[in-house]
């Protein structure tokens, strides 16, 4: 990563030496920058960050300001920002929204936009001409970019995986929010067209995929990475198998009559859910917010798998695809915030999603070639950005817990393997 960094300021100098420079971001990113600058001498005057509760606290030897109010007390023509943060979308609208442009009064480390996905290069011409591929590719999703209001520690989990997933071989991360098992589809057969296939694929499972909302426009963060891979592979002559699947997406009158049964509110439609009136389902003891939260968790999570569900039938054929090409495959079961359940559903209610990640467990089973994990339920309610709420993401102690225990299930798994 440094040595990206290094090569993508290299352009950029005479900007950097001209002006004082800034960075702006106290993560991972922020030292690694750091470093790179002092490597090639160039003086930093401080670090700021929009994590409020990071003010005051010190990177290396650098001091750490509010970036809200260093941003209106500094002149711009005098500084020039480098952003070394995966934000940069955020970043960069607030540095625009203060009068700053972009490549006079501030940049990303990387050089350009860093897009949190595939776009670092790995598709690119210049990649597949030297045949450059990782030999362990993990998969993500917004898990793996989100970080919570209250961490004092805003290090991603992409960023904690790949500090800890230090290997001899190589290691590559590509995720964004919005991604799911459709986007991985296409990327492996990307990696198939373009001869840079993995050994290891770490695919995540997030239950609430398989979710009946999610069949109403699965691709409604993620189209414009769908569009561009299959740009990429018409160029190439590549036909993705089944690509229908992936990209497929129900009308809203199927949406609203799919029918199942959602655990613990009694409904069995999605039209059901869409109508219902708190004046009648809310008990007196039960606020709206917290029936809907329960509403949500239900229909997330509780509701028994389909076989013919689109996300099931994409994640056949991503098995069938490393079955066919001979790649390992290291699946699990993103955690939830279980506690919650427990806490407002019965037993027998929560009974279908284990059932759920059986069925899915028995299509993974542990093999030479595979290995399936359930962390479902690996991490406490206090580790999740929202203790009380239907989300996935974590905050910094949930992030620590669960990489730790990834990063060494695999490295565990691929030493045994013996990977060369």
């Amino acid at each position: 990563m440094m040595v990206d960094i290094e090569n993508a300021l290299n352009p950029y100098l005479q900007l950097l030496c001209s002006k004082k420079v800034i960075v702006f971001g106290a993560g991972s990113g922020g030292k690694q920058a750091l470093s790179v600058l002092e490597k090639l001498n160039i003086k930093v005057e401080y670090v700021i960050d929009n994590n409020e509760k990071l003010a005051g606290e010190k990177i290396f030897h650098y001091s750490i300001y509010s970036a809200k109010e260093t941003i209106g007390n500094i002149n711009f023509d005098s500084y020039v920002i480098l952003v070394a943060s995966i934000h940069y979308d955020e970043i960069t609208t607030q540095l625009s929204e203060a009068g700053m442009k972009e490549y006079i009064h501030y940049m990303s480390a990387w050089g350009q936009k860093r897009k949190n996905y595939y776009h670092a290069g790995y598709f690119s011409e210049s990649a597949q001409m030297k045949h450059e591929k990782a030999d362990i590719l993990l998969f993500g999703d917004s898990v793996y970019s989100y970080t919570s209001n209250d961490d004092s520690d805003t290090t991603t989990l992409n960023e904690m995986m790949t500090s800890k997933m230090v290997l001899k071989n190589k290691v590559e991360i590509i995720h964004s929010p919005g991604f799911h098992l459709g986007v991985f589809y296409y990327i492996l057969n990307a990696l198939i067209a373009t001869n840079r296939l993995p050994k290891v694929v770490v695919l995540p499972i997030n239950m609430r995929s398989f979710a009946p909302i999610w069949e109403l426009n699965p691709n409604q963060f993620s189209m414009e990475t769908m569009n561009e891979l299959s740009e990429l592979m018409h160029h190439l002559q590549y036909e993705i198998p089944n690509s229908s699947i992936a990209m497929q997406k129900v009308s809203f009158d199927e949406f609203i009559n799919n029918k199942n049964y959602y655990p613990g509110i009694g409904m069995r439609s999605v039209a059901e859910i869409l109508a219902w009136s708190h004046i009648n389902k809310v008990s007196k003891k039960q606020s709206e917010q917290e029936y809907r939260t329960k509403l949500l968790y239900s229909s997330h999570y509780l509701s028994s798998l389909n076989s013919e569900n689109k996300r099931l039938q994409v994640l056949k054929n991503i098995i069938k695809l490393c079955e066919e090409y001979h790649i390992s495959l290291f699946t699990y079961i993103m955690p939830i915030n279980y506690e919650y359940g427990l806490e407002n559903f019965k037993e027998e209610e929560l009974q279908g999603y284990r059932e759920n990640i059986h069925y899915i467990g028995g299509l993974l089973e542990d093999g030479k070639e595979n290995i399936f994990k359930d962390y479902s339920e690996l991490i406490t309610r206090d580790c999740f950005r929202h203790h009380n709420y239907v989300v996935e993401h974590l905050n910094q102690f949930g992030r620590e817990k669960f990489s730790d225990k990834l990063a060494h299930d695999l490295k565990k798994w691929i030493n045994k393997k013996a990977f060369g």
